[in-house]
């Protein structure tokens, strides 16, 4: 038996002649070195020892268990190895901000992972090889398939405790998982198939929670990361099994006092909201708990926050409201409690960011209220014609032309009621808004070719709904315009207007929504 120091332990392995019964006591050697306090010289030896070891030993003698009491002796040992290798390349404690891509300072303690996965990636080879014969591989890569998998998900990231180096290494092993667990792809792998039952899901969940609690995650700056790439590849039937396990952890990110933990928390839930069935979330009022997570997060003014929080109540509120019911008006409910703050919040913000990110959301909010938007129409148009005064200073022009498909889905969905006999109170403020938006953007307010040319065609359409819902007010104050205006870009678009409105076979066909 060959035998060397390693970190002050004795490390051993076989020679090629008389090998010891078991590896049992070289891992258990490298497993002191590496838990031990001693300098970090001694620890990379560990790491050294364990890549040699691996690369060199057969796989039968490597995972030879002499009774059935050592094959669980075997496992566990192996699982110990691996948790204090991935433990000794996670990312250094302490709240790293969210700094996000390229080589950083910290990018430097992203070495050791490179060298870590290398080791796994061989361990786990082995444990392919071996698999299927008379040894303990196969429980050996179930009990270190959760780890693994978290180590992948830590340093696959383009952060700032990553590096090239890291990421491509973490891929290869992902890449090697895959294929020693025969599943094609990582959501595969933690969601399972009909054959192979609900994947790895739970036990991952289980072996993350100590690093997901609301102490321990501000310490780990990679698990807000970690929970979220994970939940993103995980399908029902297994997200459903092991919702109680995968949602707290969401909300509780979702709750974290750093915006970009907030991001990736609201993130997690609305995987969760799309691919869990309503009625699994409608139990032991889930549903209504994620309803107030997300409320709450609409009073922030963080754009990022914001812009992740509005698709994930849209995803949310068909499952708390539940399908419309033919024949019946839609009971005031959370639609209309969300579109009432948003509407509040629209008219005092002078923030353009938030601005667009409000007005890109607001057509699917109003669409869908269908014609019960009604209630909430005075707010709507005052934020409709505001909007539509100023220019929000980007090249795609999103504040105005949120709000322009805003008013065709009102117009379409509600014009028997708006545009009734109370038309002329409504119909003058909106063409007059309408016109000066033309006016702006002909005379060059808006930049880009692109945003003008959607707003010319947005600002047509609306034109022609509010024609088709009203008398013939609008043709005649197109024909006054076009003999009056000196500009030429805008006769030309007053013109063509003009032609659009009498070219409509059927001023009803054109309210139909869209």
């Amino acid at each position: 038996m060959a035998s060397r120091h390693v970190g002050g332990h004795v490390h051993t392995r076989p020679r090629a002649a008389g090998p010891a019964p078991s590896a049992l006591p070289a891992l258990r050697a490298i497993q002191r070195a590496l838990q031990s306090e001693r300098p970090e010289r001694e620890r990379r030896e560990a790491v050294e020892a364990a890549r040699c070891l691996l690369e060199t030993a057969e796989g039968r003698w490597l995972f030879a268990a002499g009774c059935p009491g050592e094959r669980e002796d075997v496992v566990r040992t192996y699982r110990d190895v691996t948790v204090c290798l991935t433990r000794r390349s996670a990312p250094p404690a302490g709240d790293l901000g969210g700094g996000v891509g390229g080589e950083t300072p910290l990018s430097a303690a992203a070495e050791s992972p490179s060298a870590v996965a290398q080791v796994l990636q061989r361990l786990v080879r082995k444990l392919h090889e071996e698999k299927g014969q008379d040894s303990p591989a196969g429980a050996i890569l179930d009990a270190i398939l959760p780890p693994l998998l978290l180590f992948c998900a830590a340093h696959q990231q383009n952060a700032p405790w990553s590096s090239l180096a890291s990421r491509r290494a973490a891929g290869e092993l992902l890449a090697a998982l895959l294929q020693a667990t025969g599943c094609a792809t990582a959501t595969e792998l933690l969601s399972g198939t009909a054959e192979a039952g609900h994947g790895a899901l739970g036990a991952v969940l289980r072996e993350m929670q100590p690093q997901a609690d609301k102490e321990t995650g501000k310490l780990n700056p990679a698990s807000g990361r970690v929970l979220c790439w994970v939940l993103e590849r995980a399908r029902s039937p297994a997200l459903s099994l092991h919702l109680d396990a995968a949602l707290p952890p969401a909300l509780l990110l979702s709750d974290d006092y750093r915006t970009n933990n907030k991001v990736l928390g609201v993130r997690c839930l609305q995987h969760i909201i799309v691919n869990v069935p309503p009625a699994e979330l409608l139990q032991y009022n889930r549903a209504q708990v994620l309803y107030h997570a997300l409320y709450n997060h609409l009073y922030t003014h963080e754009v990022s926050l914001v812009q992740a929080v509005l698709p994930c109540l849209l995803a949310l509120l068909p499952v708390l409201e539940g399908p419309p019911v033919p024949g019946k008006p839609r009971a005031p409910g959370p639609s209309d409690d969300t579109l009432r703050l948003i509407l509040t919040h629209m008219e005092a913000e002078d923030k353009i960011p938030l601005r667009r990110v409000y007005a890109s959301h607001l057509p699917t909010f109003t669409a869908r209220l269908g014609i019960t938007v009604l209630r909430h129409w005075k707010r709507l148009q005052r934020v409709i014609l505001g909007y539509l005064e100023v220019d929000d200073g980007s090249s795609d022009e999103a504040a105005r032309l949120g709000v322009l498909r805003t008013l065709e889905t009102v117009i379409q969905q509600a014009w028997p009621r708006v545009f009734g006999d109370r038309a002329r109170l409504w119909l003058e403020p909106l063409l007059r808004a309408l016109l000066r938006l033309v006016l702006d953007v002909c005379e060059g307010g808006s930049e880009a070719a692109g945003s003008r040319e959607q707003l010319l065609q947005s600002a047509t359409r609306c034109v022609c709904l509010l024609h088709h819902c009203s008398s013939d007010t609008v043709p005649l104050v197109l024909t006054r315009l076009v003999s009056s205006c000196d500009s030429r870009a805008v006769r030309t678009w007053l013109q063509g207007t003009q032609q659009e409105i009498n070219s409509s076979s059927s001023g009803r066909q054109q309210l139909a929504p869209r």
